[in-house]
């Protein structure tokens, strides 16, 4: 169960890559699937109508915004796991599996990139106003610690949100790319990336050798590709399985 509309349909997206491992290996065990996805401002409710309505047995609660979800899920008798939920797992205990993402991710990137000299890093965060979550918000504070603990300074313009509406993010990498100093590396996630390459692009610096790109995730199509920390959704899937 998708817990949101988001990236379900881009077949470039995580969650689109997460789906496909799942069902990939749903198959290998001779077990049928089927994906259901629920609004992202849908109550909890909807959740458990959802499974009265399909007669749902075991499922994967894939994002979900808050553990009243899970909870309400598990209360109709299914067993369900949570991958990538979107609330804070230790902030009380919790019930039932759940996989989530590497928690060191920023320290890995932030760790890379000072190793290699730079000190001006951008940062393009995944928590926005009309979408937040608590994993992406923990990243964005990790990244300003990081800065902090280097004696970095962080420019206003170099943070700037991934969910804002197209020609508002364009402008924002603008005032970004025109900011004194300019940064020398931006942490992006890579659902973001082809509108990045396309405004560096648009201003004539190269990946690579004008300006450095790290992202998480397997692979890129991109070209010159940019510096990666793995981040997989295979792995993901298959411990999801265990």
């Amino acid at each position: 169960i998708g817990c949101s509309c988001v990236g379900y349909h881009n077949c470039e997206s995580f969650q689109n890559h997460l789906i496909q491992q799942l069902f990939q290996l749903g198959s290998d065990r001779g077990i049928s699937m089927w994906v259901h996805t629920v609004a992202y401002q849908e109550l909890a409710d909807a959740y458990r109508e959802l499974v009265h309505e399909k007669q749902i047995c075991n499922c994967f609660l894939i994002s979900p915004e808050n553990r009243e979800i899970a909870k309400h899920v598990r209360a109709t008798g299914t067993n369900c796991v949570v991958i990538a939920p979107h609330y804070d797992l230790h902030s009380e205990r919790q019930e039932g599996p759940a996989v989530v993402d590497a928690a060191d991710l920023i320290d890995l990137q932030m760790d890379y990139l000072f190793a290699h000299g730079h000190r001006h890093v951008a940062f393009i965060h995944a928590d926005g106003e009309f979408f937040s979550s608590y994993p992406h918000l923990l990243r964005r504070e990790r990244y300003y610690c990081r800065m902090a603990q280097a004696g970095n300074r962080v420019d206003p313009s170099w943070v700037i949100p991934a969910w804002s509406p197209e020609p508002r993010f364009k402008r924002d990498l603008e005032k970004m790319l025109q900011s004194h100093p300019r940064p020398t590396a931006i942490i992006c996630h890579e659902y973001y990336l082809p509108l990045v390459y396309a405004v560096l692009a648009a201003r004539q610096l190269v990946v690579g050798r004008d300006i450095s790109v790290i992202t998480d995730g397997e692979g890129s199509r991109l070209r010159p590709v940019p510096t990666m920390v793995l981040n997989s959704p295979q792995a993901m899937a298959e411990l999801s399985w265990v």
